[in-house]
Formats: C-alpha cells, structure tokens, sequence
C-alpha cells in the first residue's frame, strides 16, 4: 500500500478521509472515516485503531483528548490517533503522552506531522517496515535464479546417536511476533524511560 498522496484538505470531510488513509498506512488497514462531521463522536474508526480529526482554529485542549480516551472504554488495545489542523495546548500533549495518544498536525496539503513522542514512534516505525521491505525485496531480486531441473538427492546413511543427558532433542519453539502496535507501545515506553533517565 503506497503512502497517501497530496491532497486539499479544506473540509471536515476531506480532514477526516485524510486521517484515515494516513491510518491506513500506519498499519490499521481497515481505518475508515465515519462521516459523522464535527464533534458527532469518534471520525476515524479500525478494528485496531480509534481516531478523532478537529479543523478548528485553536489549539486542541486536554478535555477533547479524554473524551477519545473515554471512547475507547476498557479496548485498551486499540492505538489512539488525535489529528488537529492548528496545533495542541501544552496540558493536551502531557496528557498524550502520559495516555499513549499520537497527536499529529496536518497541513492544508494533506501532509502530517508528529506532534508528540508517541506520534514519532508510529513513524519510526513504518519507516522500518518500509527498509525492511526494500530490503527484502533486493534480496529476493538478487538471490532469484534460472530454472534448473531438480535432480533426486542420493541417499546418505547417518549414525544413530543417542543425545548425551540433558542435551535438548528439538529447538525451543519461537516466541510469537508482536503485532504492530504492540511493537510501537513497546518502542513507546522504552523512549518515556529513556526520558525519564535523561538527567536535568
């Protein structure tokens, strides 16, 4: 899926179509806008992902970010988006980072910037899916080779060996990868302990 391309944003309805393909390529695949307008509830909704969208020209204050927290309920899995087309009061963004809500500022082009710690931690990520992907991708082009008839590999016979006491017979089985949010919660708060520890 290609990152969203320039676009005008010069209505609720395009802010909110705006926010949801930015959803989209963050990893919540089925982000979609709910076209209730203003203040008519959650804007952007994933079955991973909640987002709320304000155009108003003011900074965005702590009251609206808790009324998302609020949406949200016990669903304490799903990521919380908050994007404001003017910007966020002080009290807004401490309470951001302290709930794990990614604030972002978009620009009448559609282009979106991180306001927050949580917010760069989504794209920190996605930056390092996309490397691993072109990465990837140069490996298959490089190791890719022409066809060549399979030929049947000769028997060979192998000794039995009775493993030696307390040798392990079969590798440990590998621990289940975490699902993409979950890996920038963990990226979060490793950079809040890292702030934490900062001295000053």
């Amino acid at each position: 899926m290609p990152a969203p391309r320039p676009s005008q944003v010069d209505t609720w309805q395009r802010a909110e179509k705006n926010a949801a393909a930015w959803m989209r390529w963050w990893g919540h695949a089925d982000a979609r806008d709910t076209g209730q307008g203003a203040d008519g509830g959650i804007d952007v909704r994933a079955e991973t992902a909640l987002g709320q969208v304000k155009t108003d020209a003011h900074n965005v204050g702590r009251p609206a970010l808790q009324r998302l927290v609020g949406a949200r309920g016990r669903n304490h899995d799903q990521a919380l988006f908050f994007f404001s087309g003017f910007g966020f009061s002080r009290q807004a963004i401490e309470y951001a980072d302290d709930m794990e809500i990614a604030l972002f500022r978009f620009a009448l082009n559609g282009a979106m910037s991180p306001v927050n710690e949580a917010a760069r931690v989504v794209l920190s990520w996605v930056e390092l899916r996309e490397a691993q992907a072109a990465r990837a991708r140069e490996v298959a082009t490089q190791t890719a080779a022409p066809f060549r008839r399979p030929t049947t590999p000769r028997p060979t016979q192998q000794a039995h060996r009775t493993p030696a006491p307390g040798t392990a017979t079969s590798a440990a089985a590998p621990e289940e990868p975490l699902s993409a949010w979950e890996q920038i919660r963990k990226d979060f708060r490793a950079a809040q302990e890292r702030h934490r520890r900062r001295p000053g």
